[in-house]
């Protein structure tokens, strides 16, 4: 009796499938040919000297793996093994994936891991935001690690004065997790801007101090923001979820922990030049009568906005500067207002000599002015101006009016000038 093919793998697939061994089976090897799917599906093989199984790890349990899957990693899985019928290969469809040797360690960690998200440890309204001028930062750190060395660097690179304090301590091993609580209570009551946490990347075992009940409640109870920088992967301690922010090395958490100082003081010189701009076009535009009023309302909007700006940055950093900085912002404020006084006596001494030349020339040209000097003005009996000696006619009444008061006058004679 012959057999068609799909026969043959129906029936390959049914024994795979009913055998209870191969149904929730756990298999250690190395990823290789690993691939991704735009639809989400991870392929690959794991592999080890003379063996190799195809693997499937369909989208929905993909989203769940709590590691990140690479060509190179030693994996143990968990699946069943069955056929692919169209293609009549047998493969390994995995549920769940952790890597090789951290067995008991990680399943500890994802049951605190879902304790902890119960308990709402995790959610995002406990997150403190990280300050915007953050200028006192504490680290919790192994005094001699490259991780201190790295936050160093970054933070005095955006900010020659910032201040660090570290607190020292063990970052793995016997005694780690209570010497890094105690290290985030002692830098809690210094009243810092901020406080860093972390060590360089490693197995979940030599992370595990970061996991301990201790650090993560000390991390959780902190008045002062945290930065967590443990490992290389968040799934690797639970401190990554707790803290207010997460960074993905030492040198990412000490450049969100500080502020670009250059960049801060470019800003305020930007301020000025634009308020002196303003000034000036103010000046230059503005008619002599409406020059005071204008100067007077946009230097109050002006000096408003610029002492405002400089108040919040003067309240951003009071007691977070070294005594040097402090002095120099005070100088700086102190300066500013200096000049914006001068710039106001300038402006309005130049708006008043030039409002008091345009009224010299008003009142020169004025006929009062004339009345002053002994002239007068003529009207007819009809109120209108006489302006020649052919708008009158002997006999008719005339009003001379002078400047302190007017004369009734009779025509008698009229003589016309021909000079």
């Amino acid at each position: 009796m012959a057999y068609r093919v799909s026969e043959v793998n129906r029936y390959l697939k049914r024994l795979l499938d009913g055998d209870p061994i191969l149904d929730n089976i756990e298999i250690i090897g190395e990823i290789s040919n690993f691939k991704r799917h735009s639809s989400g599906v991870l392929y690959f093989s794991l592999k080890e000297e003379g063996a190799l199984l195809k693997c499937v790890v369909f989208s929905g349990n993909a989203s769940r793996l709590t590691i990140d899957p690479e060509n190179g990693m030693e994996v143990v899985c968990r699946g069943n093994i069955s056929v692919f019928e169209r293609d009549g290969v047998y493969q390994y469809y995995i549920s769940s994936m952790r890597l090789n040797g951290m067995g008991p360690f990680y399943e500890e960690l994802q049951r605190r891991m879902n304790r902890y998200e119960e308990m709402g440890l995790f959610a995002d309204e406990y997150k403190k935001p990280i300050p915007a001028y953050g200028q006192k930062i504490g680290v919790v750190t192994a005094q001699n690690m490259d991780a201190i060395k790295d936050i160093k660097a970054t933070v005095f690179g955006k900010n020659p004065y910032a201040k660090i304090v570290v607190y020292p301590s063990l970052v793995q091993g016997p005694g780690a997790a209570a010497e890094i609580a105690e290290g985030i209570r002692t830098l809690d009551r210094m009243g810092l801007d901020v406080i860093i946490i972390g060590r360089g990347g490693g197995s979940v075992e030599e992370l595990w101090a970061f996991s301990e009940d201790e650090v993560v409640m000390a991390v959780f109870h902190a008045q002062t923001p945290i930065i967590s920088a443990v490992g290389h992967t968040a799934s690797f301690a639970v401190a990554n979820y707790v803290a207010d922010y997460w960074a993905t090395t030492p040198t990412k958490a000490g450049a969100v922990a500080t502020f670009d100082y250059a960049e801060l003081m470019s800003r305020l010189e930007n301020y000025e030049n634009r308020f002196d701009s303003l000034m000036d076009r103010a000046v230059k535009d503005a008619r002599p009568d409406e020059l005071i009023s204008r100067m007077d309302s946009l230097m109050e909007q002006a000096i408003r906005r610029k002492v405002r700006l400089l108040s919040e940055k003067q309240k951003a950093l009071q007691n977070h500067s070294p005594e040097m900085m402090v002095a120099g912002m005070r100088k700086r404020l102190s300066e500013q207002n200096a000049y914006m006084d001068r710039i106001l006596d300038q402006k309005l001494s130049s708006s008043r000599r030039r409002l008091a030349v345009a009224a010299a020339k008003l009142d020169a040209g004025s006929p009062l002015k004339r009345l002053e000097d002994g002239y007068g003005y003529l009207m007819n009996d009809q109120a209108k101006r006489i302006r020649s000696v052919s708008d009158v006619s002997e006999g008719q009444e005339m009003t001379v009016y002078l400047r302190d008061g007017s004369l009734k006058t009779l025509v008698t004679e009229r003589r016309e000038s021909h000079g």
